[in-house]
């Protein structure tokens, strides 16, 4: 790989952030970003949305030792879940009347499972969301655009667009780029509009390769995502956040020397949080059989003092 090459990647991020960054649009100490488009008459309307009363969880199963993480480079692990006091022997705790009680522990990585990573996950140029300095995330988490900035804010309309169905396939093919023009293509297919203020849910098929806790045909291949030039497709529509049911949201880069192309640009630049390891395929399977791809989406993050993520378990109601 030549100079130029290497240089090419960085240049593109940076001049495409600077044409997409909504800095200030929301005010100079603004630490929500794009959930700012969700207003309280957007969630009265979502509120509206729900007819039958179907409820659909689209977290992950927390099961001890076993998850997505397996061996993974940055010092991730799955969750663990231990039981502190069981029903098969008495506690240390006197509570009369042949009562007793059970307890437990779970150790869990913000990352670890469904996830939001906060705005303060990514940064490039020593600048986070806003322009805040990256220094403001340090070593007891973030003092700006933390997770607990928007513990309340991701009630509202969601809306899915299933690329997998729309292919025709099970699971679209290990790296595939979703770009703008078919995200545009599937809303139209699906009957459905993403517009101002909507969470948008991306499914890729990529939870079809998961046998039970065996996430090795997950891992397998390089995951289907969304192209870094969705970005401004969100931006251009002032789409409040997105997830998707990979490890990432976005495909591999194809831009050198650039890993995570649409993290800079979504976190860093727009302001959109980005959600991952969703479990969508209940849900897809619902809109399929009804043709209603919108529904009201309630996906809290945990209250963590400057958490630069957290795990969740986001509800889908129709």
């Amino acid at each position: 790989m030549s100079a130029t090459d290497q240089q090419d990647g960085p240049a593109e991020i940076r001049n495409q952030g600077e044409r997409l960054r909504t800095w200030g649009t929301f005010g100079e100490g603004d630490e929500k970003g794009a959930l700012n488009y969700i207003t309280a008459e957007h969630r009265i309307r979502a509120a509206q949305l729900v007819r039958r009363g179907a409820v659909f969880s689209l977290a992950l199963l927390i099961t001890d030792g076993k998850g997505p993480m397996g061996h993974n480079p940055i010092g991730r692990f799955n969750p663990l879940h231990h039981m502190t006091a069981t029903g098969q022997e008495s506690g240390p705790l006197d509570m009369g009347a042949t009562a007793d009680f059970t307890d437990d522990v779970l150790v869990i990585g913000c990352h670890s499972t469904t996830h939001w990573d906060a705005l303060s996950h990514i940064y490039y140029g020593d600048r986070l969301y806003n322009g805040f300095p990256a220094s403001d995330v340090g070593s007891e988490g973030a003092t700006r655009v933390g997770i607990d900035k928007v513990h309340e804010d991701f009630v509202g309309r969601g809306v899915l667009l299933d690329l997998a169905r729309y292919q025709g396939v099970e699971a679209l093919e290990p790296g595939y780029a979703i770009k703008p023009e078919e995200l545009t293509a599937c809303a139209e297919r699906q009957g459905v509009t993403v517009g101002e203020g909507d969470i948008l849910l991306i499914r890729t098929g990529a939870l079809t390769r998961v046998e039970g806790t065996d996430w090795s045909g997950f891992h397998a291949a390089p995951r289907p995502g969304l192209h870094y030039s969705a970005v401004e497709w969100m931006v251009d529509r002032r789409v409040a956040a997105v997830a998707a049911d990979n490890n990432g949201v976005e495909a591999p880069s194809t831009l050198p020397g650039v890993r995570n192309p649409l993290h800079m640009l979504a976190l860093r630049d727009a302001g959109i949080h980005l959600g991952e390891f969703w479990n969508l395929e209940d849900l897809g399977t619902d809109c399929a059989d009804d043709g209603n791809y919108e529904f009201m989406l309630i996906a809290q993050p945990l209250r963590i003092a400057g958490g630069v993520g957290s795990p969740l378990n986001p509800l889908a109601i129709k």
